[in-house]
């Protein structure tokens, strides 16, 4: 496989030893937050209810920031008649 994709087996093995970068390590902590919002609010929670108790507690994000990553863990709002 590393043949077919031009690499040699110490770029391969360099990789596999290097660290989560801190931006990867911030958005899985990010992430678990928003998943565990959604889930305390039963799902009803979209992005920008999400963002907000996110800055509650002093993390910066955008409302966008939050929608693409509940669209790349799967999550939508559901909507609840009043």
């Amino acid at each position: 496989m590393l043949r077919e994709l031009s690499l040699s087996r110490s770029n391969y093995y360099d990789w596999q030893k290097r660290e989560v970068s801190a931006q990867q390590t911030k958005k899985n902590f990010v992430c678990a937050l928003i998943q565990k919002i959604y889930d305390q609010n039963n799902g009803i929670y979209g992005a920008p209810k999400i963002a907000w108790e996110i800055r509650k507690q002093n993390i910066s994000i955008t409302v966008k920031t939050v929608g693409n990553y509940m669209r790349e863990m799967g999550l939508r709002a559901c909507y609840v008649p009043p």
